[in-house]
């Protein structure tokens, strides 16, 4: 059986961001709505989650199916465990 040793200055965090499509809005003429995507990351340091979350963030966003810019508006670390 193999196991993975994680380093002890590794943390798990769970990075919640609230986010916007505001062109999808403005095209549909809709209010903005709110959207919420959620990573678990294992960091350092909760900036560094945050920075992870936001590159998965990012790279989720680009795979998508639709080309609307999504737009962060708000950003929560929590660390679990």
């Amino acid at each position: 059986m193999c196991s993975i040793v994680r380093p002890s200055s590794m943390r798990d965090y769970l990075v919640k961001f609230l986010y916007r499509e505001p062109t999808y809005a403005r095209v549909r003429g809709i209010a903005e709505v709110d959207y919420q995507a959620s990573f678990e990351v294992s960091a350092s340091d909760p900036t560094s989650a945050e920075q992870e979350a936001r590159r998965r963030f990012v790279d989720a966003a680009a795979q998508a199916t639709v080309s609307w810019a999504r737009e962060i508006v708000f950003t929560k670390v929590l660390e679990l465990g």
